[in-house]
């Protein structure tokens, strides 16, 4: 059976003689298709961030084998810097672990698009996107994104701000317990501008100081996909 996928590598590997790559698609969250390492045919399917349609023949309950590959874009910008592709490397391995939570999830790939573009195509500092890639990826982990309220007693949250970090909801200082982390007002206001700001009007925060936010948001990150996960930037 073939089927088309609309979808971008995230990671590939030598499988013998051929490739295994992996891709994020719309239709089907990871997918893996074995691409035959032929020199003259598929040569962007066997290219980090590739985006294109795949059709692909079905092989079993693991992955497909590529028959046709037609490519968008293949995000050219982000390959001649060594910077940006740090950073897309880094985006790739987060979709890659919060899509094996989240099976058949378009939104998360619609999410990653528009983050590949912005870091394709605008001129951002370094992290950037990944800082709002992340802030979205913590909405979604939030069970319930209050931030003018205690999430256990219902309290107005003033000058003490905690972060559980089992459910990702804001909680005063008198209900913190184990798993709450302190967070600064600093750090919470570009929290909230990061979350407000969509990928079109990211430029708007190119002054915003949000190096404390990466780490705070990275830290979120390894506690809720295990602390095995390692950036390529660490």
């Amino acid at each position: 059976m073939e089927k088309k996928l609309t979808g971008i590598v995230v990671s590939l590997k030598p499988y013998g003689a051929d490739f295994m790559i992996t891709l994020i698609t719309a239709e089907e969250g990871l997918v893996n298709v074995l691409v035959e390492n032929e020199p003259n045919f598929f040569k962007f399917a066997k290219e980090l961030l590739t985006f294109g349609y795949f059709t692909v023949k079905v092989k079993g309950s693991f992955f497909c084998v590529l028959q046709k590959c037609e490519v968008i874009d293949t995000f050219l910008k982000i390959k001649n810097s060594s910077i940006k592709f740090t950073e897309a490397k880094n985006l790739c391995g987060v979709v890659k672990e919060v899509a094996q939570l989240n099976d058949k999830d378009t939104p998360l790939f619609m999410e990653f698009c528009e983050s590949l573009k912005a870091l394709n195509y605008k001129d951002l500092p370094s992290n950037l996107v990944l800082t709002k890639f992340l802030s979205t990826i913590f909405v979604g982990f939030s069970k319930s994104l209050d931030f003018k309220t205690c999430d256990v007693c219902g309290q107005a949250l003033k000058n003490f701000y905690f972060l559980n970090f089992s459910n990702c909801t804001f909680v005063c200082q008198n209900c913190q317990e184990k798993l709450s982390r302190p967070l600064s007002k600093q750090t919470l206001a570009a929290l909230k501008q990061v979350i407000a700001t969509n990928y079109d009007d990211i430029e708007t925060l190119i002054n915003l100081s949000y190096k404390n936010l990466l780490v705070f948001l990275i830290e979120i990150f390894k506690f809720k996909v295990g602390e095995r996960f390692k950036f390529y930037s660490e």
